[in-house]
């Protein structure tokens, strides 16, 4: 599990951009910090370029935010308790029985053993992507092509949905309308449910 729950990862790109950058004065690029985290970690490379690729994004759009003014914005800095773990098409294996082989790359010149799973209701479809997360308990995301053609584009009827925690639904339409739907009186209530269902998520564990 440790794969799974290991905040690491980030935390060396944060920690290495920031001393690049007071040896530097200058960002590190993505080459670069690929380049020093390639098998510095007991993971399949995809996996490591993929951490690098969400901290590049968050940097990128940190920076771009601080452009147009926002003061509240601040670089990636937090030492994660928990990060998800992505594997592309090349770090795992499905097989029919539901058995799932996740890579662990190569560590001096050999293959290390793979984390096993065995899943159950897997999608039908080519399967792009899987990523391994830890939201209370461990769970699966799976990125699937099913197949189905998109339809046509007509302008004036698309609209962007973003989903979160404190703004249930932040929505905006081509047509210039939007909406928010704000969550912050449910969020302290999902806490207390938690904290009242966790004490007997602990027994249910210890007795399964």
């Amino acid at each position: 599990m440790l794969v799974t729950v290991n905040p690491l990862w980030f935390g060396t790109s944060v920690y290495i951009s920031k001393k690049y950058i007071q040896n530097n004065q200058k960002w590190i690029s993505e080459s670069e910090l690929q380049k020093v985290t390639k098998r510095r970690f007991f993971l399949h490379s995809q996996s490591i370029q993929a951490v690098c690729h969400k901290y590049l994004f968050s940097r990128d759009a940190a920076y771009q935010a601080i452009q147009k003014g926002i003061q509240t914005v601040r670089y990636p800095y937090k030492k994660k308790k928990h990060y998800n773990t992505k594997w592309a098409k090349d770090g795992f294996r499905i097989f029919s029985n539901g058995r799932a082989e996740l890579s662990l790359g190569i560590q001096q010149g050999k293959h290390q053993k793979p984390i096993v799973l065995h899943t159950s209701d897997l999608p039908q479809g080519q399967i792009k992507e899987i990523e391994f997360c830890y939201d209370q308990k461990l769970y699966l995301s799976v990125s699937f092509e099913d197949g189905i053609q998109n339809e046509t584009y007509t302008s004036g009827k698309s609209a962007g949905v973003d989903l979160g925690e404190i703004h249930t639904i932040a929505s905006f339409c081509e047509t210039g309308e939007s909406l928010i739907i704000t969550g912050r009186k449910i969020r302290p209530r999902r806490k207390v449910v938690d904290g009242l269902f966790r004490p007997l998520y602990h027994w249910y564990l210890l007795f399964t």
